[in-house]
This record gives C-alpha cells, sequence and structure tokens, in this order.
C-alpha cells in the first residue's frame, strides 16, 4: 500500500496542552461524563473528515467543544479512532485528545489530569508534553 506524506507549514508554537485519554466510551457518553465532573459543557461539533487515497468515503473523527470564560481557555475532545483510523497515527492507542487552547499552566493541566482521572469510564489519562504536536489540533480548528 502506498503510503502519503503530508508536509505540514512552520508554525508559530500555540499556547496550549493535549491530553490524552483511554477510554473504550462512546464520543458522546464521554462528552456527558467529562462534562459532569468537570462542570463543562461540552456540545458537539463538525467532525474532522479526512479522505484516504483509493477511498470515496470520509474517516469522520467527532469533535466537541467548549469555552471557559472563566480562564479564556478552549477544550476540545477529538476522537482518534474511527473504525480501523487513527487520526494520529503516532498516538494509536490513545483513544481521545482533550485539547486545551489558552493560558494554560502545568498547575492548571494537572488538576484537569487528575479530575480526569477520577472518571470511571476513563481508563488511562496522558499529559502529552509535544508542543508541535498541539499545532496539528490548531490545524483541525479553522
Amino acid at each position: 500500500m502506498k503510503s502519503n506524506h503530508l508536509k505540514l507549514p512552520h508554525l508559530k508554537p500555540i499556547e496550549g496542552a493535549v491530553i490524552g485519554l483511554i477510554s473504550s466510551e462512546t464520543d458522546y457518553r464521554l462528552s456527558w461524563l467529562i462534562n459532569k465532573q468537570l462542570h463543562f459543557n461540552l456540545v458537539k461539533q463538525a467532525d474532522i473528515e479526512i479522505t484516504n487515497a483509493g477511498s470515496t468515503t470520509p474517516s469522520c473523527f467527532s469533535v466537541f467543544g467548549y469555552y471557559h470564560d472563566k480562564h479564556t481557555i478552549s477544550y476540545r475532545l477529538i476522537a482518534n479512532k474511527f473504525e480501523n483510523l487513527a487520526l494520529i497515527r503516532k498516538f494509536k492507542n490513545i483513544d481521545y485528545f482533550l485539547v486545551a487552547q489558552g493560558s494554560t499552566d502545568d498547575e492548571n493541566m494537572q488538576r484537569t489530569a487528575s479530575e480526569l482521572k477520577k472518571i470511571n469510564g476513563i481508563l488511562g489519562v496522558f499529559i502529552l508534553l509535544d508542543k508541535e504536536f498541539l499545532n496539528l489540533f490548531e490545524l483541525t480548528s479553522d
């Protein structure tokens, strides 16, 4: 199978953090659980659609978003899996990403990760530190 490579433009690093989640919950159930635990209001947004070469049907990765006015942080819950495909293959074992964009700090992300670990439907929580990785999610926000 021929692989296609996408060259991304050089992007200025953005403020934010990404938390990887392992969960067998459906996207809408997981967003509800996160809303309940973190007092968020994640709502369904347009899916990220990617059409692979040789396919006419796009792969749709679900997205739920919420803007926290008080902390001026935008959160997006993004599914990393659709059928047998991963949105970010480097993290193929991660089921969802919680992307926080805005004025986040390590203490805030640690607190968020700690609260996520309390949710019964989440089996694993990982703060992903790769800032270049965060730029991929900036590309999907338009």
